[in-house]
């Protein structure tokens, strides 16, 4: 998929969400990048619109002016992971636990934003993190956008009533 073409899907796909808004400017969308979790669910799809599609619009070939969009990646993936054996091999069982609780808490938080997402912004989410990594600008995030577009698959094909309680 070209630029063009994510761009065309991405639009389509969020129409309703930006038709009476005005699109954040590039700076906006950038600040917005690791602050999308902090949105109320209601304004994450039509933040999320902006900020995909200013990473594609933005994008130069080249790693710069990408470095948040590894935060933008770890947020779409609802699998949030905690490493038991490093942070058990270090801290202890307790603060393992602690950990996992916090995941939780991030994964019902994600997955209450997107909960409004349609399948055809679950396509475009899933479009976008597969033009990403072929991108090849993802440092540290490649698996996790690989386990993210996992989840959007299913949003996609099944919609969030399809979502097996593993995903979640």
């Amino acid at each position: 998929m070209t630029k063009t073409e994510l761009i065309e899907e991405l639009q389509k796909a969020f129409e309703g969400e930006t038709k009476n808004r005005p699109m954040l400017s590039h700076e906006d969308a950038v600040h917005m990048r690791a602050r999308i979790i902090m949105m109320r669910p209601d304004d994450v799809p039509f933040y999320l619109a902006c900020v995909l599609r200013d990473v594609v619009e933005s994008y130069s070939g080249t790693r710069e002016g990408m470095d948040d969009v590894e935060i933008l990646v770890d947020y779409l993936d609802v699998g949030t992971r905690v490493d038991k054996d490093l942070i058990g091999g270090h801290y202890g069982e307790g603060e393992v636990a602690y950990e996992m609780k916090i995941a939780d808490k991030l994964r019902q938080a994600k997955l209450a934003g997107f909960r409004s997402i349609t399948r055809d912004q679950a396509a475009a989410i899933h479009d976008w993190l597969a033009l990403v990594i072929e991108w090849g600008v993802l440092v540290w995030e490649e698996e996790t956008a690989r386990s993210a577009m996992g989840y959007w698959r299913v949003r996609k094909e099944v919609g969030e009533e399809g979502v097996s309680p593993q995903m979640r």
